[in-house]
Parts: C-alpha cells; sequence; structure tokens
C-alpha cells in the first residue's frame, strides 16, 4: 500500500470495518453501501461507448444480463454485480441462491441490488488484518484537476517567478487524460473531442465520477459544478429486489426506489451553502444567514 506512488495523501487504518459495512450478510457484513443504477449506468462498454448509444439489441442483453456486455473495468472493480464473481474467497453473487442468502432489499441489504467492491479486502473479513489506504488525494487528480483547469482557460496565465506561461493546450489535455483512460484499459479522446470545451467539460466530469466513485469526490464536484440541483433530484434506481426466486427475469428490470425515507431524496438550492449556526449569528450582529436558511 505505501509504496504505491499514486497515493499522495492517504488515511491509513486496519479495514474490517469496511468489510463489516459494505459486504454482504452471506459474508458477514451489512450490505450497507446500495450502489445506485444511475451510477452503474455511467459506466462504458469496453470500447468506449456510452450506454445510450448502443444499438437496442444490445441495450436488451444488458437488462437480461447487466455481465452480458462487457464494460468498463472499473465497473467490475468498484461495483458487485448479480452474476458477479468477486474475486475474493470464490464468492459469486447470486441473488437467489438458497432461497435469497443475501437478502436483498431488506434491512442490512443491498436495496438495489448493487453493492460496492471498492476498498474490499477478503484478508479483512473476520481478522481485520488487510490495510485499507483510503485515498484523499491521488495522482489521477492532479492530471484531471489539470485538465479541467485547463479546458476553463480562456486566454493564458504566466507565472513570473517561474517564467511559465500556459494556455489551452489541446494536445496536453489529450496526453494527460488519456493517462487515465488507458490506465483503466479505455479508449482515449481525441484532438477533436479536446478541442470542444463544452464536450470536453462532460467527459470529464464523466471521468471524475468514474475514477473516484467512493472516495468523497462527487460530494463536493456537484456542488461546485452547481450540478447538485439536477443530480440528487432524481429518483433513486435500482434493480427489481422486491422479485421472488420465481422472478428472476423481473429481478433484472429497472425499478424506481422510494419506498424509505432516505429514497426519497430533495435538494434546493438553498443546500448549496449550509446554514449559519443561530449562536454564531447572535454573537456577531453584522452577520447575515444564508439565503433560503
Amino acid at each position: 500500500g505505501q509504496d504505491n506512488k499514486e497515493r499522495i495523501m492517504y488515511i491509513g487504518s486496519g479495514c474490517s470495518e469496511a468489510w463489516f459495512r459494505n459486504a454482504p450478510q452471506s459474508l458477514s457484513g451489512q450490505g450497507a453501501a446500495s450502489v445506485l443504477r444511475s451510477l452503474v449506468d455511467e459506466y462504458e462498454t469496453a470500447d468506449g461507448v456510452a450506454l445510450k448509444n448502443l444499438p437496442a439489441a444490445e441495450r436488451e442483453k444488458l437488462e437480461k444480463n447487466p455481465l452480458e456486455v462487457a464494460r468498463d473495468p472499473r465497473l467490475y472493480a468498484t461495483v458487485v454485480m448479480p452474476g458477479d464473481n468477486t474475486s475474493f474467497l470464490n464468492y459469486v453473487y447470486e441473488p437467489f441462491k438458497d432461497g435469497g442468502a443475501d437478502q436483498v432489499g431488506k434491512v442490512g441489504a443491498s436495496r438495489t441490488g448493487y453493492w460496492a467492491k471498492k476498498f474490499l479486502d477478503e484478508q479483512d473479513r473476520a481478522s481485520g488484518s488487510g490495510s485499507l489506504y483510503f485515498p484523499l488525494y491521488r495522482y489521477a487528480e492532479v492530471l484531471l484537476g489539470y485538465v479541467e483547469a485547463m479546458n476553463e482557460m480562456e486566454g493564458s496565465y504566466t507565472d513570473e517567478e517561474a517564467q511559465v506561461t500556459v494556455t489551452r493546450d489541446v494536445d496536453q489535455m489529450v496526453s494527460y487524460f488519456n493517462q487515465i483512460r488507458y490506465r483503466a484499459g479505455q479508449p482515449g479522446i481525441t484532438a477533436a473531442d479536446a478541442s470542444d470545451q463544452a464536450k470536453m467539460r462532460d467527459l470529464i466530469k464523466h471521468e471524475r465520477q468514474i475514477e473516484f466513485a467512493f472516495e468523497g469526490q462527487r460530494f463536493w464536484d456537484l456542488r461546485r459544478w452547481k450540478d447538485a440541483y439536477e443530480a440528487y433530484n432524481r429518483p433513486v434506481r435500482g434493480l427489481d429486489v422486491s422479485a421472488s426466486q420465481s422472478q428472476r427475469e423481473q429481478f433484472y428490470t429497472e425499478r424506481v426506489w422510494n419506498t424509505e425515507k432516505t429514497m426519497k431524496r430533495v435538494f434546493s438550492n438553498k443546500m448549496y451553502l449550509w446554514p449559519l449556526d443561530r449562536n454564531v449569528l447572535r454573537k456577531n450582529g453584522k452577520l447575515v444567514q444564508n439565503p433560503g436558511w
């Protein structure tokens, strides 16, 4: 873990807690992280095609079996899909095994039919002997941050002390962005992609969502991009985990979930800013509460 030069800032600790929270009940966990379909659908095919752009026949394959079409390898490293051989403990996620041993849809299990794989290590199941190095800042963010800043540039910037001038350089953007893509085994972008600022902005947003999934980045990304209102007011989508063992095909159909309070997400524009504590306002009469609070 510590020899990984991609990690710049991280928190290191034993991670039996990660296993306990995220693994399914059949592996002595709580299955607490229910991954949303909206994230799963963001992972492209292995040849870099967005799911929305797939031919109807390919999309139908995916509906019947999520593993039928090869996807971005980061999907299989991040999310446990039904039928997925997880690569740890020779475990295969079979929702209906033994009449529903994984208890999808129930308290203490996945509410959406997907659960999180990222950060799970089979050494942590019982002994807690594994080590979790949770990334706070890693080299991938250096690259994507640089590309994003360059994409938003108008004109040029000169660092007088270092005597360096930076402009919106398409070739640099392609080179640094594709380091992330190639590392993941995905096809790279082209100069034509990077030349279109709006298109490049969308590509950066997509790549950050996939690359940094479950690393605590998206909370802040959605707010600084002012995309939180749209993202958080979408319905919670998942598989139909209410399906019985005799309804296997129904299980794979998409369902909107709002059966629990936490599934009924609401985001208003005032939430871009947090409210100021009333005690703080009382201490300083010149302070004004943030809008909407």
